[in-house]
């Protein structure tokens, strides 16, 4: 029961880009990225957990703004620059050595690639 429960409170993926701008999908995979790659800060981002800092950062921009630091601040440390958007269809910039680039090419430098 606890799982059917649990089925239904999950937010699907439209519900999820509807809650925080056009870049919340960016950004939210971003997350994922860093999670799924054991960096620091990431643990609680978890999209089956509804008590996760993944669900409570759609309501609490303060929590929200702290994971954009963290993220900015990860990139920074590959020389990638991240400028996070939140307003309407605005997707997030990345650059590197002054060069606009994509999200995935930013993880292919964060890994070496």
């Amino acid at each position: 029961m606890a799982k059917e429960i649990l089925e239904n409170e999950i937010l699907s993926e439209d519900e999820l880009d509807n809650v925080a701008g056009g870049s919340w999908r960016q950004f939210r995979n971003d997350m994922f990225e860093a999670k799924e790659r054991g960096i620091e800060g990431f643990e609680n981002i978890d999209p089956y957990n509804l008590q996760s800092d993944l669900f409570k950062m759609m309501r609490d921009e303060k929590l929200r703004y702290q994971y954009v630091d963290k993220m900015v601040s990860f990139f920074a440390s590959h020389g990638i620059t991240m400028e996070y958007h939140e307003k309407g269809a605005e997707l997030n910039i990345y650059t590197y050595k002054g060069n606009r680039i994509t999200s995935d090419q930013a993880w292919n430098i964060v890994d070496g690639k």
